[in-house]
């Protein structure tokens, strides 16, 4: 189990995938449910009227990594699966052709990628990666890691900091807590506190 951040633009009791695709309209991480391990950055999708979700997500497989090689026994899962689910000879032969030979490293984004377009959607693509034990897909925060360079501040990147999440199972999370907008903007001294 590992501890997540959420920004919504939007309040709600649970995580419904029905509702991918009406966040920001970004998907650079594919089809699925979008967390952070970092809260300052969940923060910034958070607007008015919208919360900042703390949820447990239980990993029950692998997170497929978009930025790293994909290993050969992750191909050969994908490969037997693409043959198993009938598609045409021509594009299991194309897969094996690109991506399983030992010529050339090939990226979970590339793949991700081929399946979106091969499936016809992200959503098929997240759909078939689920179906072989995959939680979701993860990739480094690009602004993080711009933060990490510019401020020298490894420490961000350290044990899987600074890494999106995308979750492909609303199932294998729970909202430990939610701030409203409101929540959030709100410090100690306002309205006359102390």
């Amino acid at each position: 189990m590992i501890t997540l951040y959420h920004g919504s633009s939007r309040v709600f009791n649970k995580f419904d995938l029905r509702e991918c695709g009406n966040g920001d309209g970004r998907s650079v991480g594919g089809w699925g449910i979008y967390f952070n391990k970092i809260r300052e950055v969940a923060l910034e999708y958070v607007i008015k009227g919208g919360a900042l979700y703390t949820c447990h997500v239980y990993e029950d497989g692998f997170w497929f990594d978009l930025d790293e090689e994909v290993d050969q026994d992750t191909l050969i899962r994908i490969h037997k699966r693409l043959v198993r689910m009938g598609l045409p000879v021509e594009d299991t032969a194309q897969f094996h052709r690109e991506y399983m030979s030992d010529e050339a490293p090939v990226t979970g984004e590339q793949v991700y990628k081929w399946l979106a377009v091969t499936l016809e959607s992200e959503r098929n693509a997240s759909s078939f990666l689920r179906a072989i034990g995959s939680d979701g897909n993860t990739f480094l925060d690009r602004g993080t890691v711009d933060a990490a360079s510019k401020t020298n501040n490894t420490e961000l990147l350290e044990n899987g900091k600074g890494r999106n999440y995308v979750l492909f199972d609303e199932d294998n999370l729970s909202i430990r807590s939610m701030e409203t907008y409101d929540e959030l903007q709100y410090k100690p001294g306002d309205n006359g506190d102390n």
